[in-house]
């Protein structure tokens, strides 16, 4: 008996092993790291005059300048696409509270009401175009994009070579034009620090993004979905938060902060 003993014990404490994992299974208790939210802005046009806007793409240069000046007092601070990036991917710290300024579109009063307004603050933006409409008299020319450009307050960025839904085409003929947009940025503005395409309309799917990501798109834009979480989120669908003339600059605010603290 003596020698069994041992072994009586063994199958009993294995027997009270296997009853407390029943009725306490282990639980993984790895989380994912905190989140760092940044608030990536969209506008689109500045008028004086606002016209008739269905789609609230403009704002004024008043309102412009209100959200710049709210965002600035509430302790934000612009950032580039290059500099989100080098956060992802080397681990680059990014300041307390980032933010990004995007355009879509390129319109020629990103140059001429909006563009005075960031060389005052000396803040930072990126402006999404597509090729097909540079310099046809309502958007920006290459002339206008090299001398923001070369103050390194802007960032130029495709919008396609033509304004449509890219997801709607075959993805070798969606992604051969978006490939011939980026190369006309090269030829004309030089090399990219960082490599980033925003979706007219916010069209996307996940084979395209898969297959523009293979072409070296690491960073793809979409138009909605609030604030981007630089640590957890997806970067080949970096969410925006579109910036409208009704929007002041203390509901802004209060929009960034509120989602960063929850």
């Amino acid at each position: 008996m003596k020698r069994l003993f041992p072994s009586f014990a063994l199958i009993l404490l294995t027997a009270a092993v296997c009853l407390a994992a029943a009725f306490f299974p282990c639980r993984d208790t790895a989380e994912p790291p905190p989140a760092v939210f940044v608030p990536v802005l969209l506008y689109h046009a500045l008028a004086q005059e606002l016209p008739d806007d269905p789609y609230n793409l403009f704002v004024t240069p008043g309102r412009f300048d209100e959200h710049i000046q709210a965002l600035l007092d509430a302790g934000y601070t612009f950032i580039s696409f290059g500099e989100l990036w080098d956060f992802h991917a080397n681990g680059e710290p990014l300041p307390d509270k980032p933010v990004i300024m995007t355009f879509d579109d390129g319109y020629i009063d990103n140059y001429t009401l909006a563009w005075p307004i960031i060389k005052r603050y000396g803040i930072k933006a990126a402006i999404f175009l597509a090729d097909a409409t540079i310099g046809d008299g309502e958007h920006l020319t290459w002339e206008q994009m090299r001398e923001m450009e070369a103050t390194g307050l802007v960032e130029i960025y495709s919008h396609g070579l033509v304004h449509h839904d890219y997801a709607a085409l075959p993805i070798d003929i969606a992604v051969a034009e978006v490939l011939e947009a980026y190369e006309n940025i090269l030829r004309n503005l030089g090399r990219l620090r960082t490599i980033a395409f925003a979706y007219p309309y916010g069209s996307s799917s996940d084979e395209l993004r898969a297959a523009l990501l293979d072409a070296g798109f690491d960073m793809q834009v979409l138009t909605g979905g609030g604030l981007f979480d630089a640590v957890n989120g997806d970067y080949t669908a970096i969410n925006r938060l579109q910036c409208k003339q009704g929007m002041s600059g203390e509901e802004l605010v209060a929009v960034a902060t509120n989602s960063m603290e929850n």
